[in-house]
């Protein structure tokens, strides 16, 4: 007997869904489009966190929520690994660009809500086409 398969959480696919469409939107040569992509995506997953966990993102990246328990902590720690991949995205397109401190920010930004994208802020910009490989396979196989 097969094991049910786990539901993806909403946050995971929205994030995937505008990760690939700001990816397209940026291979297509249409780089404004795939930053407001990007801004309007992150805007997108936040809310969904804040209506699905009541849990919001301040302006030091922190988590802030008056309802959270122990066993919603772990569906927030998915949702902010997400938002932080679709951040550090983001990150990438604009260092391509040329916008280095705003890049910087993101991945600051991505860092906050997930440590593992820490190492991201030490990265050199002759790894991105293999990063944006990668956070599409990602999308295919969330890590939830």
């Amino acid at each position: 007997m097969t094991k049910p398969r786990k539901e993806v959480p909403s946050f995971a696919a929205a994030a995937c869904t505008w990760l690939n469409l700001a990816l397209t939107e940026k291979n297509n040569g249409h780089f404004d489009t795939a930053r407001r992509v990007f801004q309007d995506g992150t805007r997108f997953v936040q809310e969904l966190m804040q209506k699905e966990l009541d849990v919001r993102i301040d302006g030091q990246n922190r988590v802030r929520s008056r309802t959270m328990t122990q066993a919603s902590s772990q569906d927030v720690e998915v949702a902010c690994k997400w938002l932080a991949t679709l951040l550090v995205a983001w990150g990438l397109l604009e260092t391509k660009r040329g916008y280095k401190s705003r890049a910087k920010v993101l991945a600051e930004r991505a860092a906050h809500l997930d440590g593992s994208k820490a190492k991201v802020l030490s990265w050199k910009v002759d790894l991105m086409s293999c990063v944006i490989e990668k956070l599409v396979l990602m999308c295919v196989a969330p890590p939830c």
